[in-house]
């Protein structure tokens, strides 16, 4: 929760001041769920072994996410340091906005009990719509954008660690909106 709250308050606060800096963090957490989710899809930490089990292979795939992120942020910034900064530099765009795409879309979504569209398929198709415009917005206009896309995945971050805390239930409605 704590590292969740200073996250947010660096991206409300820092990130549009270093840009460079500041993509380092959006890689690993791109990264980080995209194998964090595509652990859980290959082999759901749900099981009829147990409840022990299960908090496990949480763990575990805790684990293999958070080293998967570090990896991908030290290959990136081996890039950088070999002359691909352009290259960094559009990848770890890329990486913030679709981030901050998806927390645009989570808000989005988040304005109705049961989620602001009902369908699956709807929830995944505003998620993806969301995250390819703040992604070329930022591609395209990256001075102006970078403000916007670090201050929208910053709130997002800060409300989810003050949720970590305070219990206000959006890391419940956020579970019901991903289902």
């Amino acid at each position: 929760g704590a590292l969740l709250v200073l996250s947010g308050v660096y991206y409300l606060v820092v990130a549009h001041r270093h840009q460079r800096f500041a993509l380092y963090p959006s890689v690993f957490l791109t990264w980080f769920a995209l194998v964090y989710i595509l652990c859980t899809l290959l082999h759901p930490p749900v099981q009829a072994t147990g409840h022990g089990d299960s908090i496990r292979r949480r763990a575990i795939y805790l684990s293999i996410a958070i080293l998967q992120g570090i990896s991908t942020m030290l290959v990136t910034s081996c890039l950088l340091n070999q002359g691909c900064g352009r290259l960094w530099t559009v990848f770890g765009r890329v990486c913030l906005g679709g981030l901050s795409g998806s927390a645009l879309s989570f808000y989005l979504l988040a304005m109705s009990p049961n989620g602001l569209v009902q369908h699956v398929g709807g929830r995944a198709a505003i998620a993806v719509v969301c995250a390819v415009v703040m992604t070329m917005a930022l591609l395209y206009l990256p001075g102006r954008m970078f403000s916007a896309c670090s201050s929208i995945l910053g709130s997002y971050i800060l409300v989810l660690g003050v949720d970590c805390f305070v219990r206000t239930g959006y890391m419940n409605h956020l579970a019901v909106i991903t289902k």
